[in-house]
């Protein structure tokens, strides 16, 4: 089996969980640990960063915030030799949000600021610009800096206005 296809499978457990029936843990565990032995053996970088982000926030679902980072670093890593800035990008917004949540505030704003960046100049994706606008956003509001604060926010939501007008 591919090692997307077992990433699907994970997910389409984890949306039926947040739909209302049990949570099957250790099954998508299996799937997507799975997925990530596929995608070393596969050599297919871009799958072996979508899996390893998969568990990773699996893991980051379960409060395994330590591993679910070092999944989302390695995938990082990855992609910065091999694949998709926007993937790339994704990574990054996720590391960013693990160390905001983390107190580590210091690592997280260059995390958010290469990530942006990264979006901006690859296609930005409406909804992940917004995303990192608002993780910007709570950074600034931690540190205390009200008037970076309302700015990411305001970015932020024309952001989200925009993604809800989009069509598709």
């Amino acid at each position: 089996m591919e090692p997307l296809a077992l990433v699907k499978q994970a997910q389409s457990l984890r949306r039926a969980a947040i739909d209302g029936a049990e949570e099957r843990w250790e099954e998508r565990i299996h799937l997507l640990t799975r997925a990530v032995s596929l995608a070393r053996a596969s050599e297919d970088p871009e799958a072996l960063a979508q899996s390893l982000m998969s568990l990773g926030q699996l893991e980051r679902d379960r409060n395994d915030l330590a591993s679910a980072y070092e999944r989302y670093r390695e995938a990082s890593a990855i992609c910065r030799g091999a694949t998709s800035p926007l993937l790339l990008a994704h990574a990054l917004r996720h590391m960013a949000e693990m160390r905001r949540e983390a107190g580590a505030l210091d690592e997280a704003r260059p995390l958010y600021n290469e990530s942006l960046a990264l979006y901006l100049d690859n296609g930005r994706p409406l909804l992940d610009v917004a995303n990192t606008y608002r993780g910007i956003a709570l950074l600034h509001e931690a540190t205390g800096d009200a008037a970076g604060a309302r700015q990411a926010w305001a970015e932020a939501e024309r952001g989200y206005e925009a993604w809800r007008g989009a069509p598709g």
